[in-house]
C-alpha cells in the first residue's frame, strides 16, 4: 500500500489535517492575545485599587496620629487639674 497513492485518500486527508492544525494554531494565538489583554486590564485595575487603598491607609495613619496627640493633650490637662487643686488647697 503506497502512502503517496492518490487513491488511498491520504493527500486529501493530509490537507484537511494541516488545515485543522492551522485553524487551531490561529485560535490558540487569538485566545492567548485575548487573555493577555484581559490580564493586563485586571492588573491595571488592581494596581489602581492598591494605590487607592494605600492613599486611604496613609490618610488614616495621619488621622490616628492627630488623635493620639489630642488624647495626650487632654490626658495632660486631666492630670493637671487634680494637681493644681491639691496645690491650691495646700496654700490655703
Amino acid at each position: 500500500m503506497d502512502t503517496n497513492d492518490p487513491q488511498n485518500g491520504w493527500t486529501e486527508y493530509r490537507a484537511l489535517v494541516l488545515s485543522e492544525l492551522e485553524r487551531l494554531d490561529t485560535s490558540m494565538k487569538n485566545n492567548h492575545d485575548h487573555h493577555t489583554a484581559q490580564l493586563l486590564n485586571v492588573e491595571a485595575r488592581l494596581s489602581d485599587k492598591l494605590h487607592n487603598i494605600n492613599n486611604h491607609l496613609q490618610a488614616t495613619t495621619v488621622e490616628v496620629t492627630a488623635l493620639q496627640v489630642k488624647a495626650g493633650l487632654w490626658g495632660a490637662l486631666a492630670g493637671l487639674i487634680p494637681t493644681l487643686t491639691v496645690l491650691l488647697l495646700r496654700t490655703l
